[in-house]
């Protein structure tokens, strides 16, 4: 809609130049016809520009963020881990996120043998839940943890992200000690998804697989433990450790140079 805004301008600015003449205005109308032609070139030549370099694109996306902080799009976000763990273990996690953690402010919602709702940072609230080898088809103890659905606005995502969402899944493995674990993160567009275009025109035709994006970091396996899926509403990514977690989040969400350069395009 804003670029139908803007040609409309340009083609108010042509008309004016060309009724003025009848209406006895002092405003040139070869000074109106010179300004919109300049306008027109300059903003085709921008255009052109930012379709053939990828960090002046990069930087007018950046700029578009910056404008738009305000906006915000839903997230969730979680982390399975596989391991051997100590009957115990939401005691452990209790532990962890209130007594070792008091800057996030948490707060016990519920908690059962198996079961744990936890509020922290005042908007995040976490389901943990622990399903016992024995109960399991492996042989291994799973403990998972999803966020539940929550707002967060384009300005506030790299802290929430830094501050808060890494380091705490981040503490929970180094406590925990998993075998293995994988991480994933969802956002979705309320309206759409801004970057869609971005990933269109920058991925090769061989990573887009039914209509959705699917491409991976460019030092990594194409196994699917690290990747991250695009459709026109909806970003998810998923990832084998916390910092790649955190690196493909920043890099999609907020089209971080650095973070991008390592996802293979």
């Amino acid at each position: 809609m804003g670029w139908v805004v803007y040609y409309v301008i340009l083609l108010a600015a042509f008309l004016a130049s060309y009724i003025l003449p009848h209406t006895g205005s002092s405003l040139s109308p070869d000074t109106l016809k010179a300004v919109a032609a300049l306008v027109t070139l300059l903003s085709a030549l921008g255009q052109s520009l930012i379709k053939v370099n990828f960090k002046l694109y990069l930087l007018t996306q950046r700029v578009w963020v910056w404008w738009n902080s305000g906006t915000s799009s839903l997230w969730r976000f979680g982390i399975r881990l596989d391991g051997n763990f100590e009957s115990d273990v939401l005691k452990k996690i209790k532990q962890i996120l209130v007594d070792d953690s008091p800057r996030w402010a948490p707060t016990i919602v519920s908690e059962n043998a198996v079961d744990l709702r936890i509020k922290i940072d005042r908007t995040i609230h976490l389901r943990i839940t622990f399903e016992p080898r024995s109960h399991s088809e492996d042989g291994l103890d799973h403990l998972t943890i999803k966020s539940d659905e929550l707002e967060v606005s384009y300005g506030t995502a790299k802290s929430k992200i830094d501050r808060c969402i890494s380091p705490l899944l981040n503490a929970l493995v180094k406590a925990l000690r998993p075998e293995d674990y994988s991480a994933v993160f969802d956002i979705f567009f309320q309206s759409h998804n801004p970057f869609f275009a971005f990933y269109v025109a920058h991925l090769r035709p061989e990573q887009v697989s039914q209509f959705n994006l699917i491409f991976y970091p460019s030092d990594s396996a194409k196994d699917g433990r690290n990747k991250v899926q695009v459709t026109q509403n909806r970003i998810e990514i998923t990832a084998s450790t916390i910092d790649r977690f955190s690196q493909l989040a920043k890099g999609m969400l907020l089209l971080s140079a650095d973070s991008l350069e390592t996802v293979e395009t």
